[in-house]
């Protein structure tokens, strides 16, 4: 329970910023014309079991849930995408739109 209390913060501002980049509110498509919904990487250094994994996948359902599958957050746990090391730098070189990161891999930046 406490795991969960602890990422919570952590998760509340990956939503933010997931529906700020996905500009949820924005134009609706012209009646009878359908959209692309908007996909994003979201890369986990934890493996899918544990509770920061699991945590990752139901806020990736979420996501997709409260924007009526506009936005798709496709989740890589377990480092499948990005290591814990590279998870800054994959992030800003694109290979990911979202990552978990941790302090102590990205010290000053």
């Amino acid at each position: 329970m406490k795991t969960k209390l602890k990422l919570l913060p952590i998760l509340l501002i990956m939503a933010i910023v997931t529906l700020l980049a996905a500009g949820c509110g924005g134009e609706k498509a012209p009646s009878g014309q359908s959209t692309e919904p908007i996909k994003l990487r979201f890369a986990n250094y934890y493996a899918a079991e544990s509770g920061p994994g699991s945590i990752g996948q139901v806020f990736a359902d979420d996501v997709t849930e409260i924007t009526d599958g506009r936005v798709i957050v496709e989740y890589y746990p377990g480092g499948m995408l990005l290591t814990a090391d590279k998870m800054y730098d994959g992030v800003v070189q694109g290979i990911a739109d979202i990552g978990l990161s941790n302090l102590g891999y990205t010290f000053g930046r």
